[in-house]
């Protein structure tokens, strides 16, 4: 399988150079990368996921409902597209969608050493909101071991009572989602 090939940026998340995905995390080499939050406007639940065991980092621990890098080449909003259809085996084609497309929120930097590896991203925080009763998922056991659908007092609840369940980077992202996404989701 060939290895992606990552974008790599400065602090105002300006390419400037391209690097292998290990190499990036080994390396920790400050990156593009994106969150996805999914909602469900008819029931008003959004879409987590716990990552797969064999992941080279939080594995076992919930997130966004899809998170990912675009690779050298690709748009951000290509790069959703395809890992929500990679990931949770969802064409957003095949979607009734609210506003017809993912919305882009806003964006922050981290950083969080794992040992061996680091993220250290640049996270782009998109929205896609459904406007349908259910949608079948397809997951990607190699990614994900679980999703669950979940209401934003049940996820506040849980997330206070028990942050280490989640990833790094969560917390962030479900922020800026709540914070940016309101007038989208409400």
């Amino acid at each position: 399988m060939k290895e992606d090939i990552l974008i790599l940026v400065d602090d105002n998340d300006e390419e400037v150079g391209y690097a292998g995905k290990q190499e990036t995390h080994r390396m920790g080499l400050l990156h593009r990368a994106f969150s996805v939050f999914i909602y469900n406007a008819y029931d008003k639940t959004l879409l987590l996921h716990k990552r797969a065991m064999n992941k080279y980092h939080s594995g076992g621990l919930w997130t966004n409902s899809c998170c990912s890098h675009p690779r050298r080449g690709e748009t951000l909003d290509q790069a959703v597209n395809r890992r929500i259809y990679e990931e949770l085996g969802v064409s957003l084609n095949e979607v009734e969608l609210q506003y017809g497309v993912p919305i882009e929120l806003g964006k922050f930097k981290y950083f969080q050493s794992f040992g061996s590896c680091s993220e250290y991203e640049i996270d782009h925080v998109y929205c896609v909101i459904i406007k349908q009763e259910e949608i079948v998922l397809h997951y990607d056991v190699n990614e994900i071991e679980a999703v669950k659908w979940i209401t934003f007092e049940e996820l506040d609840k849980w997330f206070s009572s028990s942050p280490q369940d989640f990833t790094a980077w969560f917390e962030e992202a479900y922020l800026l989602f709540r914070r940016q996404g309101e007038k989208f989701y409400v």
